[in-house]
């Protein structure tokens, strides 16, 4: 009873964080990013290690849990630099390119995002809190908290604090049996086979990225590692609305140190609650239309290590990949012009990347290259409509996703310098090169799309990116 009392109260306050706010595993053979930081467990050794690539550096000695909360905290303080070429759509402040904005023409005919930029970060910080909780149920508890503080810092300007993933987590038998519940990321993630950039990207655009409340249960058969998993995203109004959580089912297998996996994500949506109509005179009329739009992803993915070469890649094939920060969403095939009631397909995407880094206790080089094509739609689609007023509609645009390109491609050679095992210096030059076809606001943009939402005609955009870090280990 005593046991219980202190794991509720262990619990409670996991909940209560990782539901107020909105990187990776550690298991016997998993590493987890935290920026350049990495966590391992090692399944023999009651010891944490603070892992940068090849360098390992032990943190916690003698860790054992028992009926006393324990905890550890550790992170990083770094300086970012990145000069861009072009004008680009990114997130957090920038710091990450998802891709170089397409051209745009004024009455010169210049393209206005022909523009070169070059941007500074001196507040970013990323500290992770390690849980160890009492024994309940005959499972040890541990947790964790990742917390993300970034900004220009300059006064008026936009700081965040971001509890990025908050879960706690229960062990059977050894860690043979696993459960983690809370805020993590997306199952779809594989969190042992992960691109490890020297810019906060780490393959977002080509391997599929989500953070969301979960529940997975791992299990372990020999050397194989079964996950069976739920997931609920909130990050756009179409998956809320979507009463079906994501459905995982995934396998891994470790034969010494190389590592293969497998597994398949279901994923609907609910594009919109209605549908509006305009009559002539401009009344708006509106339809209830709660539609789903039903999603698989099948893909594989590996890690091998061949002295002195560590080499990881990933194939997703994604149906409406906007869920997951790629290119593609979905189309209409149907419409009923009196109500605007609508069925949906997915466009579909094919995503691969591969990285490839020297493994040295001092300097380590590496790159990352990845593409994500689409390849369109399984059964013709409705372009746009002409409404009442005689607008153009598009059918194909859907907010917060790419849908108007044919091809997304990367590539970022890099190399990391460690001094002393606590300030690490990265230098990364990242290429990416997109296609896409003309704006939907443009005169013509139909005929850049074939009847299955492929692009077909387009003009080419690339931004060359210079990236300069530095980051202290605490």
């Amino acid at each position: 009873m005593k046991h219980n009392k202190k794991f509720i109260i262990f619990f409670l306050t996991f909940f209560f964080v990782s539901n107020s706010f909105s990187d990776c595993e550690y298991d016997d053979y998993a590493c987890e990013s935290l920026g350049l930081i990495e966590l391992m467990h090692m399944p023999e050794i009651p010891e944490q290690f603070l892992k940068f690539d090849s360098q390992i550096l032990p943190i916690i000695k003698e860790y054992q849990c028992n009926d006393q909360f324990k905890f550890k905290i550790f992170g990083d303080v770094s300086l970012q630099s990145f000069y861009d070429s072009r004008q680009f759509f990114g997130v957090s402040q920038d710091s990450i390119v998802i891709y170089p904005l397409p051209k745009k023409y004024d009455k010169r005919c210049l393209d206005i995002y022909d523009k070169d930029q070059f941007t500074m970060y001196g507040l970013s910080n990323n500290t992770r809190i390690l849980f160890f909780g009492p024994d309940v149920w005959g499972a040890k508890s541990n947790g964790r908290i990742d917390i993300a503080v970034g900004g220009l810092g300059f006064i008026g300007s936009f700081i965040f604090f971001r509890i990025k993933v908050a879960y706690i987590k229960f062990e059977w038998n050894n860690g043979k049996t696993q459960l983690r519940l809370g805020h993590y990321y997306h199952p779809i993630v594989s969190t042992n086979v992960y691109a490890t950039t020297v810019s906060d990207s780490e393959g977002i655009g080509y391997d599929p990225f989500n953070r969301s409340a979960v529940a997975i249960l791992a299990h372990y058969v020999n050397n194989i590692k079964f996950y069976l998993a739920a997931a609920k995203s909130y990050s756009s109004p179409p998956s809320r609305w979507s009463t079906i959580p994501d459905l995982l089912f995934r396998a891994e297998m470790k034969v010494g140190n190389q590592l293969v996996g497998a597994g398949i994500n279901y994923h609907a949506e609910v594009p919109r609650l209605y549908g509006t109509v305009f009559t002539e005179d401009g009344e708006e009329k509106r339809y209830k239309n709660a539609a789903y739009v039903r999603s698989v992803y099948p893909f594989v993915y590996g890690k091998f290590k061949i002295d002195p070469f560590e080499i990881k890649t990933r194939f997703t094939y994604l149906e409406n990949a906007s869920a997951y920060v790629i290119l593609g969403a979905y189309g209409v095939t149907c419409r009923n012009p009196q109500t605007d009631e609508r069925t949906y397909t997915n466009i579909r995407t094919l995503s691969w990347w591969l990285e490839m880094i020297y493994q040295n206790p001092r300097i380590q080089p590496g790159f990352f290259t990845g593409v994500s094509k689409n390849i369109g739609a399984s059964q013709p689609i409705i372009k746009s409509y002409v409404d009442a007023q005689g607008q153009e509609v598009s059918l194909l645009y859907v907010p917060e996703a790419i849908t108007d390109a044919d091809y997304m491609f990367v590539l970022t050679p890099r190399v990391r310098f460690l001094i002393n095992n606590k300030f690490v210096i990265g230098m990364e030059l990242e290429y990416s090169r997109a296609f896409f076809a003309r704006g939907y606001d443009q005169e013509g943009w139909q005929d850049d799309f074939d009847d299955f939402g492929k692009v077909i005609n387009g003009k080419p955009v690339s931004n060359t990116r210079l990236g300069l870090t530095m980051n202290y280990l605490f």
